[in-house]
């Protein structure tokens, strides 16, 4: 799969999720004095849980049917944002 997409998609994919899960990470050692294992640990899953929440809001824009009750909370959600389905 990864010789398809190239070297650059791989290397924007895995980089910022990455720094971010570290960084998170460095916080959890910094402001809550977590032992390093687990706020490293602590960062790498809330990287996952922000990405499949993230992909979820963008498939519940696109797949759901505007009378259902998971897209009117997915339009709660997004609204604060500016998000939603365009009105022509």
């Amino acid at each position: 799969m990864f010789k398809k997409v190239g070297g650059a998609a791989v290397r924007l994919l895995l980089f910022p999720g990455i720094v971010e899960a570290l960084v998170s990470g460095a916080v959890g050692i910094a402001v809550f004095k977590m032992p390093a294992l687990l706020a490293f640990a602590m960062g790498f899953i809330l990287k996952v849980c922000l990405l499949v929440w993230a992909i979820s809001m963008l498939n519940a824009e696109v797949l759901l049917p505007e009378d259902s009750a998971a897209y009117q909370m997915a339009q709660a959600l997004l609204a604060p944002a500016g998000g939603g389905r365009y009105k022509y």
